[in-house]
């Protein structure tokens, strides 16, 4: 996956940092598996097949034509990736209407000028089968039947990116990036979605990312306090805590904490060097940014 060099931008009172608010490159997950850790995957056509996962680095090519395949593939995909077939070796063509849904909505509350980028590619070197269509969509909702009528961020062919014509399969994938600033200021649930495909092979997917430029309020909720002691940070609110989210000068998510539903919570920042942090609040289901420093 991709290296991402961030600046923090300070102005004024406030300070702006280019944040990578979500990311999934799938490395986590076991292969051949359709249950995954932070996604549902849904088989809306009903042959038994999902999104599923598998391992990228073991997929070979026949370089040298000789009939055996004995060359990993030439592509950016590496570790686990997923895909979703339209075609399958010993059991032939399916029409696939296949979903991975993110299993909780991604916080772009703070967030602006928003892209998402990820990696579409093929096992194929023949560029006779790139039909596979596959839209992807961002909704405040998770249930298919309401994704299905809500207009897609897009909807591509993978023919529309990418050849497949080189025998080494350095043109089997493609990386996309697409603008998603509309949906700045908005808590959405992601999904990908492979469908009106048959008989083809198969969409592979990888290296998911959100970024953004995250914000610090200008006045943060008027309940909440919060004050750094001793490594310890230490947040107070009239309402429940509920999250908290902790970013360092890279823009890096580094802490990922659910709260107990209390009004006062102690976090403990031993782990974290000296250093200027963003973190963003939820409370009472409203999100508020700020950033602190630890000496």
């Amino acid at each position: 996956m991709k290296k991402i060099t961030f600046l923090i931008v300070l102005i004024a009172n406030s300070m702006l940092l280019s944040a990578q608010i979500f990311s999934e490159d799938f490395d986590d997950e076991t292969i051949n598996s359709f249950t995954y850790e932070n996604w549902v995957a849904i088989d809306a056509d009903g042959d038994g097949r999902y999104f599923e996962v598998f391992d990228a680095d073991s997929n070979l090519v026949d370089l040298n034509d000789d009939g055996t395949f004995d060359v990993p593939m030439n592509w950016s995909l590496s570790g686990m990736a997923v895909d979703s077939d339209s075609w399958e070796a010993g059991t032939g063509a399916l029409t696939p209407d296949n979903f991975l849904i993110t299993s909780n909505p991604i916080d772009l509350t703070n967030v602006s000028g928003a892209t998402l980028s990820f990696t579409v590619a093929t096992y194929q070197v023949n560029p006779n089968f790139l039909g596979e269509r596959y839209s992807v969509y961002l909704t405040s909702f998770n249930e298919i039947e309401n994704i299905v009528n809500a207009p897609a961020v897009t909807t591509r062919l993978l023919s529309d990116d990418l050849t497949a014509e080189a025998p080494d399969g350095s043109d089997s994938f493609a990386e996309i990036t697409i603008d998603i600033s509309e949906y700045d200021g908005q808590t959405v649930y992601l999904t990908f979605r492979h469908y009106e495909s048959t008989d083809l092979n198969s969409f592979l997917l990888d290296d998911i990312v959100i970024d953004g430029t995250l914000g610090v309020d200008k006045e943060i909720q008027t309940n909440f306090n919060f004050f750094v002691k001793n490594k310890t940070l230490n947040l107070q609110s009239d309402e429940t805590l509920e999250n908290l989210k902790i970013y360092d000068y890279t823009g890096k998510q580094i802490k990922n904490i659910v709260l107990e539903n209390k009004n006062s919570e102690a976090v403990n920042l031993e782990s974290l060097n000296s250093g200027i942090y963003i973190a963003q609040i939820q409370i009472a289901g409203k999100t508020s940014s700020f950033k602190f420093v630890i000496n």
